[in-house]
């Protein structure tokens, strides 16, 4: 990452164009990738100020985080570009997570968080002393990266077996997940037909808005 990109604070981008002045060539395309993948599920995302940085400290020494400042949805990702092929991976998955918190702030409410802790077997939302399975807000982040990303070996944080994932990211989303999955994986996969149990705000009736 050059000198430039790593001063750079980000922009509001408009998650439907993914598009800042402030952000290099190579971060835009990132940024458009990682919201077609959330358009692929129907999950449209708020308007996002994206920062990406070349060390930890604007992250409090984390590879991201999410911020929410006053209605204002902040996503810092502190993952170095090293002109790798993994690092562009770290970066993606990064990118993926902490736009999912995003989302989440933006569309769910304390009742929606609480009908998902029971989905996704959690115990607390925000609790930080947790681990990171019993941990909903983490535990949804990680499963929404595992059902978008786009490459055969799918990383994630949680240690959930593919059939969990599975049935995680269908009854979030209503979707199976995307792109290529292992056949092992795809085999844990279970009856890709089971009725969505939760389903984001845009797929729910006006009445329930």
């Amino acid at each position: 990452i050059t000198a430039i990109e790593a001063e750079t604070t980000g922009a509001a981008v408009d998650a439907q164009e993914s598009v800042s002045a402030t952000l290099s060539p190579g971060e835009r395309q990132l940024l458009a990738w990682a919201t077609d993948r959330f358009a692929l599920v129907g999950l449209d995302l708020p308007d996002v100020e994206v920062s990406f940085h070349d060390d930890g400290a604007p992250c409090s020494r984390n590879e991201g985080i999410y911020r929410d400042d006053g209605g204002l949805h902040r996503a810092l990702i502190c993952v170095p570009d090293h002109g790798t092929f993994a690092s562009d991976l770290h970066r993606r998955r990064t990118l993926i997570h902490e736009l999912a918190h995003a989302w989440e702030r933006a569309n769910l409410d304390d009742t929606d968080r609480e009908r998902l802790l029971t989905v996704l077997d959690a115990e607390s939302w925000f609790t930080s002393d947790l681990e990171w399975e019993q941990r909903g807000g983490e535990r949804f982040a990680e499963t929404i990266v595992w059902g978008l990303y786009d490459q055969l070996r799918r990383p994630t944080l949680i240690d959930v077996p593919c059939a969990e994932l599975h049935a995680d990211f269908r009854l979030i989303t209503g979707h199976s997940a995307q792109g290529p999955i292992e056949q092992a994986c795809e085999a844990d996969a279970g009856d890709t037909d089971e009725q969505t149990v939760f389903r984001p705000p845009s797929s729910r009736t006006p009445d329930r808005r």
